[in-house]
């Protein structure tokens, strides 16, 4: 397993596919508060500024496999 832990990683797996905070939260059932805070253990563990370097980071490592992700392109969201 991942330094990150399973949790950590499902986040940043949900994160690479282009989930915000809070779609997060819904799917996991927990705060928005939880997934900002996990968020920054995340950059801190991999030792990095932000999100999206998180999650190169994370691929350069092995840490998420770009082949598993279910990745969401702007043009697929349902207009609101």
């Amino acid at each position: 397993m991942s330094r990150l832990g399973a949790r950590r990683t499902e986040i940043l797996m949900m994160v690479a596919e282009g989930n915000k905070d809070g779609e997060i939260a819904t799917r996991l059932n927990v705060s928005h508060g939880v997934i900002k805070r996990e968020m920054q253990w995340i950059t801190a563990i991999l030792d990095v500024p932000n999100r999206t370097a998180a999650v190169v980071k994370a691929l350069q490592e092995g840490y998420l496999d770009l082949e598993s992700l279910e990745v969401r392109h702007f043009w697929d969201k349902e207009e609101q």
